[in-house]
């Protein structure tokens, strides 16, 4: 059954579920695979896609896949459209320490993200990068304006 709705946003977050919970030698597998976290078989398979569509609906902007209970597998009563304040600890609850004038600060990555002024997911991208605490305490790079006359 052609469902067309591939390369959609629900559709990403089924799929990417489901390889997280069955792929091996990911960086993320601690949390997923190791863990024994698994997909509930309603969401595999043939029309997998489309149960999971029926269960979830569709995914409202600016949120992800959680799950209420992230030691739980992959469920329609375990799971819900969430935002990054919502989700799993290792994303907005996790925590930078940085000092700051002579003062160490304690923040989530959602607070820091928000205390330079960017995009919690810029955010995120910068910490590979950078590290994590020079990520925490460069504040956003303002483009230039420039005044045509």
């Amino acid at each position: 059954m052609k469902h067309g709705k591939t390369n959609t946003p629900e559709w990403n977050s089924w799929h990417n579920m489901i390889a997280r919970c069955t792929q091996l030698f990911r960086n993320d597998q601690q949390f997923y695979t190791l863990k024994g976290i698994t997909v509930c078989e309603r969401w595999m398979g043939k029309h997998g896609f489309e149960n999971f569509l029926e269960d979830m609906g569709e995914r409202p902007r600016g949120t992800t896949l959680g799950r209420k209970n992230s030691d739980d597998n992959y469920y329609k009563d375990n799971c819900e459209w969430q935002d990054y304040r919502t989700q799993s600890p290792w994303m907005g609850n996790r925590r930078i320490v940085a000092t700051i004038d002579g003062i160490e600060v304690s923040r989530t990555y959602i607070e820091w993200a928000e205390h330079i002024g960017m995009s919690y997911r810029c955010f995120l991208r910068r910490i590979p990068k950078w590290g994590a605490k020079l990520a925490a305490t460069t504040p956003r790079r303002r483009r230039p304006v420039y005044n045509s006359k």
